[in-house]
């Protein structure tokens, strides 16, 4: 059963922790694919767990698991620091039933990756800088667009202290060293890679063997229009994905949107493959979402009821290894 959610990035994780990082491209149909487009702060704990319950997969599983659940409460206590959904638990809800949650119950870094990303805003709403280096420092280590938390920390850390007077307090200097500390784990795996392949960058030049080049957004815009069928679910997620960063922005919620730009602007710069995904593995999303339907319980069920029931759908279609799930 296992086997049936450990899919496409699933897979390479496997590998990593099996056979260690590749020393050249060799996978897919041209050879010309690698495993150093995955970061390492995953498969690396997964690897420690796999000493105990010796099974690749199952470590995998339950480093994504246990990722989740601690995902679930950090975005309770995240909205209720925001001001949010100060009675009752639809944050949970929303998490727990978000169409494409069936990546953070299998082999995928979505729910690690969130859940660290909710870690670092609420300890960098609560001013505890201490945690949000750490939390920070494995973000960036999980997967490379964690490193763009420096932005919202640093906005978050502005509006705490004061633009003026920032760089003069003790803790403006402290969150400087913050940012600066946050980047270790990424810039260490480009070390790696230097003395591995002789490229610190191969993380991104191997994007190349899944048909990823930079480009103009709207020249991956027109080719999914004219592509149709899948192309046109992606293109109206891309379109989705910037409403609710105007909504963001509407509800001067900066930090958020600039976060949600970042991640999702960088990755459409070489496709719109893997949108949806990216889209709602990104923690102010989900705020977005609480903060719309605030004290709207009406809408919050609507909101479940159409969450819960494309779940369903994309849970079948990821099953079946179907390519528009990715």
């Amino acid at each position: 059963m296992l086997d049936a959610f450990c899919h496409f990035d699933c897979t390479w994780y496997k590998q990593i922790i099996d056979i260690g990082y590749d020393l050249q491209s060799r996978w897919q149909l041209e050879h010309n694919a690698a495993s150093w487009a995955f970061m390492p702060v995953y498969p690396m704990i997964a690897k420690v767990l796999d000493v105990f319950v010796n099974s690749i997969t199952l470590s995998l599983f339950v480093v994504s698991n246990v990722s989740f659940f601690v995902a679930l409460v950090l975005i309770l206590k995240l909205s209720r620091q925001m001001g949010f959904s100060k009675e009752g638990y639809f944050p949970i809800w929303l998490l727990a039933f978000s169409p494409y949650s069936v990546y953070f119950v299998s082999g995928y870094t979505e729910s690690l990756f969130l859940a660290l990303t909710f870690a670092v805003f609420l300890f960098s709403y609560r001013q505890q800088w201490l945690y949000v280096a750490i939390c920070g420092i494995l973000l960036a280590g999980t997967r490379n667009l964690g490193v763009m938390s420096v932005f919202p920390v640093l906005l978050i850390a502005v509006n705490h202290y004061g633009f003026r007077s920032f760089f003069k307090t003790e803790r403006g200097l402290i969150v400087i060293a913050v940012l600066w500390v946050i980047p270790v784990i990424l810039f260490s795996y480009m070390l790696y890679l230097y003395f591995l392949v002789g490229d610190g960058f191969a993380f991104t030049h191997i994007q190349i063997a899944w048909r990823r080049y930079i480009d103009w957004p709207a020249h991956w815009l027109n080719k999914g229009i004219s592509e149709g069928g899948k192309g046109i679910y992606l293109v109206f997620m891309v379109a989705f994905t910037w409403c609710i960063n105007l909504y963001l922005v509407y509800k001067k919620l900066w930090a958020e949107a600039i976060f949600v730009f970042i991640c999702t602007f960088i990755p459409l710069l070489t496709g719109i493959t893997s949108m949806p995904r990216y889209l709602f593995g990104l923690a102010p999303v989900y705020i977005a979402f609480i903060a719309f339907s605030d004290k709207k319980p009406q809408l919050q069920t609507a909101i479940l009821v159409i969450s819960s029931v494309s779940l369903s759908f994309i849970v079948m279609g990821f099953v079946l290894n179907q390519s528009f799930t990715v």
